[in-house]
This record gives C-alpha cells, sequence and structure tokens, in this order.
C-alpha cells in the first residue's frame, strides 16, 4: 500500500504517517496531476 498525498503532507494531517512509513508516501506538493498520472502508472504496476 503507497499513499499519495492529496496536498502538502502537514495540511492533510499525513504527517504522522510519514513518520511511521517513509518510504510508502509520496508527497506531490500542489501538483495534483502529477498524484494522478503516479497513481495511474502504480495502478498498472500491481
Amino acid at each position: 500500500m503507497t499513499l499519495i498525498t492529496p496536498a502538502m503532507s502537514v495540511g492533510s494531517k499525513l504527517d504522522c504517517f510519514n513518520k511511521q512509513f517513509p518510504e510508502r508516501m509520496f508527497d506531490v506538493g500542489i501538483a495534483e496531476q502529477h498524484a494522478v498520472t503516479l497513481a495511474g502508472g502504480q495502478a498498472t504496476q500491481a
């Protein structure tokens, strides 16, 4: 399982997840288009 932040991890209250599972979280900042492309690419590899 991976997590892609919708915006910034602190603002979306996901910083605790990042501390516990740093290798499973992708912070795309405010680049929502990149988040969608990243999620699509990951879905093709599942």
